[in-house]
This record gives structure tokens, sequence and C-alpha cells, in this order.
């Protein structure tokens, strides 16, 4: 791994049935079988899907408070900034995967995010404005939950109840990484990051297990490599398990030719469990980690620099489309004191915990 490796501070599981619950006692774990390089198999992802009523989630940024809810009553301290591991910012991941894929000239939204920065007890915590979150399509989300229950058994060694899926099953790592310029310039956030069960019962090595709707043709590392190195990289895992969907498995057939508008005629269907090595997807996307860890230390910093003003307790940030395809620039509005944010990120079970002192 390279340097710069996140600082787990606190592994810990969610499910509706048990809560919050520290360490990886609650993990799931990957079964044997699975632990290879390569394996074929035949998987229905969408059996199951509709016997269930779909059940709205706990979104990953609103588990994030829960759990440093829930660690602060087991804490000696009254910090907030003690308690995140002496961060500076608050984020989550996949805005640290927006910042990677802008850096990298592969963030193809076209479109503005718009973020509210705040400054509480000493930290800057960060949300996204509830306008800019984009459901998961429910099917596609039951199926990759599928998938992992299908890969793991559950954290007692037995295997998951066949279609029975517990979408709200989530595993996490609390984590800080500090990301610093070229010029020594730092900063060190707190995010947590999604993961999804221990790589063997004897082992502390987690993995995440994902599904890709094609193959691993010469198009998937250009478009898709940023994105999973991403996952892999700010957890600091050094293995993703990859359930590819298409029938062309690598396209090992030299007569087969496949070209950008290829579709899986099999969405549903798993057809290739593999094993895909964070060093590896860096080497064969050419990714430059140090040049993504400058880029966002310098958004980060740029932010802090703005709550150097004490009558600033407000910063809109907004990662804004220039019309020029994969271009971003970064916009800063400060708001005074008395300013009223459109929305209040900070759930109440977290004001109330940690009372504001400044």
């Amino acid at each position: 791994m390279n340097e710069g490796t996140p600082t787990t501070l606190y592994p810990f599981s969610y499910d509706r049935a048990n809560g919050i619950v520290f360490g990886t006692s609650h993990f799931s774990i990957l079964k044997p079988e699975f632990d290879h390089p390569s394996t074929l198999v035949n998987m229905d992802l969408s059996i199951g899907y509709e016997s269930v009523v779909p059940e709205p989630c706990e979104e990953n940024f609103n588990l994030m408070f829960k759990a440093i809810v829930a660690n602060h009553q087991n804490s000696k301290v009254n910090d907030l900034r003690t308690d995140l591991g002496n961060a500076d910012i608050v984020a989550w991941q996949s805005l640290l995967t927006t910042f990677a894929k802008i850096s990298c000239n592969s963030y193809s939204e076209q479109r503005d995010v718009k973020i509210l920065a705040q400054r509480y007890n000493g930290v800057i915590l960060l949300d996204e404005y509830p306008s800019f979150h984009h459901p998961i399509d429910p099917k596609v989300f039951y199926m990759g939950h599928n998938l992992r229950q299908i890969l793991t058994t559950s954290f007692d060694g037995k295997d998951h109840p066949s279609c029975s899926v517990d979408i709200s099953k989530a595993c996490y790592l609390a984590q800080t990484k500090e990301f610093k310029t070229a010029d020594d310039g730092s900063v060190r956030v707190f995010y947590t990051s999604k993961v999804d069960a221990l790589k063997s019962p004897d082992s502390n090595e987690v993995i995440e297990i994902k599904t890709h709707k094609a193959t691993l043709n010469k198009y998937f590392y250009p478009e898709k490599g940023i994105l999973y190195w991403s996952r892999g990289y700010f957890a600091g895992l050094k293995e993703i398990v990859m359930g590819l969907k298409d029938v062309y498995i690598d396209n090992e057939d030299p007569n087969i030719k496949l070209n950008h508008k290829h579709r899986n005629n099999h969405p549903n269907i798993v057809q290739k469990i593999k094993i895909l090595p964070t060093r590896q997807i860096e080497q064969l996307t050419g990714i430059n980690p140090e040049r993504i860890n400058n880029y966002i230390a310098k958004a980060f910093l740029k932010i802090k620099q703005q709550f150097e003003d004490p009558n600033v307790t407000y910063v809109d940030m907004i990662i804004a489309y220039t019309n020029v395809r994969y271009e971003y620039e970064i916009k800063l509005i400060k708001h005074p004191k008395n300013y009223v944010p459109a929305f209040q990120p900070l759930p109440q079970e977290f004001l109330d915990s940690y009372p504001k002192t400044n």
C-alpha cells in the first residue's frame, strides 16, 4: 500500500436487529472457495427480490454520526476533535472518490456538486446538499447485498439464509487520513469506509465485494479503475472482490470483438468472481496517488482557510462543472455568523452528545 495509508480508529457493524456493534465480531467472513484470483460461477442475484418489500436503509452518512455518538458514550474524553482522531475535517468516502476522479479527469457527471461546510467545536463538518443525493435503484441495491451474502458466511461461520437478504447490514471502518500538498501543507480528515467482510475468520484483513455489469475488457481500467481503486485505497484495503456479470469472461476469446457499446445480456447474473489487488488496479490504470492526495489536500485546505475568519461559521463549496468535459473548478462562498443554512446536516443526537462550545 502507498504512503498515506489511513489510520483505523475503530471498525463497526450495523443492522436493524443489533444496531451499532463496535469491533469486527459481527462482520461477515469470505468463504474459502472464493479466496482465489478467479472463480467461475453462475449466480442470479435477482432471485428473491420479488418477495422483498424494499425498506428505506440507513444512509452511510447517518450511520457515521450514529457511530460517532455511540463511540463518544464509551470514550473517556468530552472533546469532539479527540474523538475524531484529531481530525480537522469530517467528510465521507464517496467525496474523496469524487475528488480523485476530478484530479484524474475522469469525473463525468457533468453537474455541479454543492457541499455545506460548518465549523462546530473546532472541527469542520461537511455534508452534501440534499437535492444532490441520487437514490440507488432498489433492485441493484438488493443484488449487491445478495452477492455479499452468497460469498460470505455470517460472523458465527454459518451460511446466510437463502433468499433472505438483510439490506440493513453494513460494515464500516472509522478512519482518519492525512492529506499533504507538495509544499508540505497538510489536513487530517475523518471519514467512514464501507467494507463487506473479513477475508478469513483468523484475520483482521477486510475486503469489499462489488459487482460490475461488464467484464475486465480494455475499457474497464480507463473508465472504472479510478472508482474501484478509490474504494480500496481510501479504506486501506489490499484487495477488492469483484462479481463480473458479462458473458464474455475477460474477453479471453480473441474472435470476440467487444466495443464500447457492448451491453451485458444477463444483467442479473454474475458469471465470474475475481479478486483485484488495489495496487494492481493502480498500476493498470496509471493512477498517481501523490497527485490525488495533493489535489484533495488543496481542496480541504481552501475550506479550512475560510474559517480562519472568526466571523465565518458556514461555507458553501461548489464543485462547479465548467461545460468542458471532465473539467471542474472549486468555488467557495463564505457566510456570516447569523447565516441560517437551508438544512441542518447534524443529527439531533449528535448535537445533544456534543453541546456547542464555539
